[in-house]
């Protein structure tokens, strides 16, 4: 066996177990209009896509002006084509960066993107757009929600495309989570992501998503991230931050999944796991469970915390976003319950079996990982916007697969003799002066 084939047998496991069997070696093109290579936020937006693209395709055809780089990029680069092609290698050292006959499995971007194309994405403020003719890309000085959805979603129709899967037009808001005629713009500019001190427990495929799209928003406050993993081949399927220098692939010592999530955008890592952390030196205002290992989410929960948000991905290719308000919502435990409960929601950490001798871990795709951890940044905005308690629905799923729909909301309620949330008298002890203790009716 070649290194290359290794690579790919890594590499794919978890693709494979996400229900994409076949498809790698199509080529799959990217068309890029000027509107969008001359924009800061469309620039980012085609980065992103190239970066979830090329976790999943072998081979690319990318057709990108060369004009200079206005944005951000995993990869020193001065040229927007130029950081796209090495931003693929270094996702996938064996890639094809294909110049033969353009590819029919394509993806145009902007509305200056030549005609013919089967489908185009472009975003209308924090609204992203897939359809059948070219859509423009708002000249925003960054990324917009609506810009970073929209590639989420451009990566999903070009697998469609790859697997003869149905493909609709979208117009989904990335900020009240709606589609259609209801989609909603939202604010023009958002600025810096600004919800006190947080603590980011998990650096795994929505983790390393959230901190790629943290990169691009920034931040205000004291971000901790803790994760003990070390990056290996597999987790480069679906981490938009990750690339192939940080696993042991090169030759050199994989790096902890935490510090690599951590530099993206300035947040300090603790490798540990969570019970391991000290919890007596930091106090943050928002604790964002990302991860499960350790039974680490029920340890979350029974913090009493005034409102959680996490976001979480499920095999039927769902980007899940959850928020829970003690008395008010379910707690993660009735939400989230251990892998032998019947309970249908799926999480980010599915117990999958496998035919390798490798031990059976989370499964996603790129595109689901990334959109999950949007959903988070859009849901981290609503609250520092002061409008996610004023939301009925505390569950919210962008689907991938449903026919039927694009969205879908539901209101979760706890079971039955729950125990895991804390009395109101005790929450209001614990957590009194903290930025958020107000969003607790007992507060």
């Amino acid at each position: 066996m070649t290194d290359e084939e290794r690579f790919y047998l890594e590499r794919d496991l978890r693709t494979r177990e996400c229900g994409v069997a076949d498809g790698f070696h199509h080529v799959v093109r990217v068309v890029v209009g000027a509107d969008a290579a001359q924009s800061p936020g469309g620039q980012a937006m085609v980065l992103a896509l190239v970066n979830m693209l090329a976790r999943i395709h072998r081979s690319l055809q990318l057709d990108i002006p060369s004009v200079g780089l206005l944005t951000r990029c995993l990869i020193p680069a001065n040229y927007l084509d130029v950081a796209a092609a090495g931003l693929a290698r270094a996702i996938d050292p064996y890639i094809r960066l294909d110049a033969g006959p353009a590819s029919a499995h394509a993806i145009g971007i902007g509305a200056a993107a030549p005609s013919g194309l089967p489908w185009y994405a472009g975003a209308d403020g924090q609204i992203a757009i897939i359809d059948q003719r070219p859509v423009g890309v708002p000249p925003t000085p960054c990324l917009t929600l609506g810009g970073a959805l929209s590639a989420c979603l451009a990566a999903a129709a070009v697998l469609r495309q790859v697997l003869g899967v149905e493909q609709r037009p979208v117009r989904l808001s990335a900020w009240n989570y709606h589609d259609g005629d209801d989609a909603e713009r939202g604010p023009d500019s958002l600025g810096p992501l600004d919800v006190g001190d947080v603590l980011q427990i998990g650096a795994g495929g929505v983790g390393l998503c959230l901190s790629y799209w943290l990169r691009e928003f920034g931040v205000v406050g004291t971000w901790r991230i803790a994760d003990r993993d070390d990056a290996v081949v597999h987790n480069t399927n679906r981490c938009l931050g990750l690339l192939a220098r940080d696993t042991a692939w090169a030759g050199g010592a994989p790096r902890n999944k935490a510090v690599v999530a951590a530099q993206l955008f300035g947040a300090l890592p603790h490798a540990c796991w969570y019970d391991e952390l000290d919890h007596d030196t930091f106090k943050p205002d928002l604790v964002l469970p990302l991860a499960n290992e350790r039974n680490v989410r029920h340890a979350i929960a029974c913090r009493g915390e005034p409102v959680i948000l996490h976001a979480t991905t499920s095999r039927t290719w769902e980007a899940q976003l959850h928020r829970h308000r003690p008395d008010s919502d379910d707690c993660i435990t009735c939400r989230m319950p251990s892998p032998t409960s019947e309970v249908a929601f799926g999480c980010a950490t599915v117990r999958l079996e496998t035919s390798t001798a490798l031990p059976s871990t989370d499964a996603a795709l790129p595109f689901l990982s990334a959109t999950a951890a949007l959903l988070l940044v859009s849901g981290l905005y609503l609250l520092q916007f002061e409008q996610i308690a004023d939301e009925p629905y505390n569950f919210w799923a962008v689907c991938f697969r449903d026919v039927r729909r694009h969205v879908r909301r539901a209101i979760c309620s706890c079971r039955d003799g729950c125990a895991t949330v804390l009395p109101g008298n005790v929450r209001r002890r614990i957590h009194v002066g903290r930025r958020w203790s107000h969003l607790d009716h007992w507060a």
